[in-house]
């Protein structure tokens, strides 16, 4: 069955999100011979990096050129799967049928839909300024996306551990991180800019007999990048400004949703998820809707995603299937 050149704007199943996740759905779609149209905005959450990790045989590539083979083995293997180069501004359902609206202002019909949009991360920009600038470049949210490439294990060298925001409510996961920074430098630094009832807590949880680990209550200043192409960072706190190797944080997020909807979507505590039932992934009181990606599990990162993205699309054929 093929769609390319269709005119039909009615399928089986509407994907919307181009990264990891939809491509999942989609290519698990293919193999089942749905009729597919997915829907890809060109906005991803790792857009600033350059290399994606933890993916065999596709580890340290740009995830753009992982982006363009899933789609090049959709289009030569397979033929039942339409890219739609255009964001969904809008999401309903009547009768038993999705109805998405695209920003050129088309309408496309699914019986099913899976939202891969993947979440938004909020910079705590007023909270610690220079802290967008940083991002993605010297400051990041997982040691196993980042660290090794930029590791230092000279004497001096030393990691700064954001204990802020979302990381101050886990301060066990902000010692744990900070152990973990010196697998890639001699040295780290869990700053709780300004809590000292947090420096108290984590001072009482710093490991025996390790020198390595330091806290610094005071409030900082400003955050900067020592160099555009560079990951060093400087974080100043009061008159003192202090160099790391890189700085690691883990800023809040919101499950990304950016079409307007009356659908009941119910979101997580955090609100970086939103509440589905197991095993498929299928919107808690959206019956026909499921989330791949980010959005669907609190553990983010390109495998979760790719897994999530084809369950949904398991989920969403068996209904179809079923019905």
């Amino acid at each position: 069955m093929s769609l390319i050149g269709a005119t039909s704007r009615k399928f089986d199943l509407l994907i919307i999100g181009g990264g990891p996740a939809g491509l999942a759905a989609a290519l698990a779609a293919s193999r089942q011979r749905h009729p597919v149209a997915l829907f890809d905005s060109g906005v991803y959450r790792n857009a600033l990096t350059s290399h994606m990790h933890n993916v065999p045989t596709w580890d340290h590539k740009d995830p753009a050129e992982y982006r363009a083979a899933c789609r090049k083995e959709l289009t030569e293997r397979y033929s039942t799967t339409l890219f739609v180069e255009r964001a969904i501004v809008e999401l309903s359902k009547d009768s038993g049928l999705f109805q998405a609206k695209d920003d050129k202002g088309d309408v496309w019909e699914g019986q099913k839909v899976i939202i891969a949009t993947g979440v938004k991360d909020i910079m705590p920009e007023a909270e610690l300024p220079g802290y967008t600038q940083c991002w993605g470049k010297g400051v990041f949210h997982c040691l196993y996306c980042h660290g090794y490439d930029e590791a230092d294990l000279s004497s001096t060298s030393s990691v700064g551990v954001l204990v802020q925001g979302f990381m101050a409510k886990m301060p066990t996961h902000a010692m744990r991180r900070a152990v973990q920074s010196l697998r890639f430098a001699s040295s780290a630094v869990l700053y709780t800019h300004g809590d000292e009832e947090l420096a108290r807590t984590l001072t009482e949880m710093l490991p025996k007999n390790n020198a390595a680990i330091s806290i610094d209550s005071r409030k900082i200043s400003s955050l900067s990048l020592d160099h555009p192409d560079g990951h060093a960072c400087t974080v100043t706190v009061g008159n003192t400004q202090v160099r790391h190797t890189f700085l690691t944080h883990i800023p809040m997020a919101s499950a990304r949703v950016p079409f307007t909807t009356q659908l009941p979507f119910k979101y997580s505590e955090t609100g970086m998820e939103i509440v589905t039932k197991a095993p498929f992934y299928e919107a808690d009181g959206v019956e026909g809707c499921f989330i791949g990606g980010d959005q669907a599990i609190p553990q983010k990162a390109v495998m979760g995603a790719v897994n999530t993205g084809m369950f949904a699309a398991v989920g969403a054929i068996d209904q179809l299937q079923n019905e």
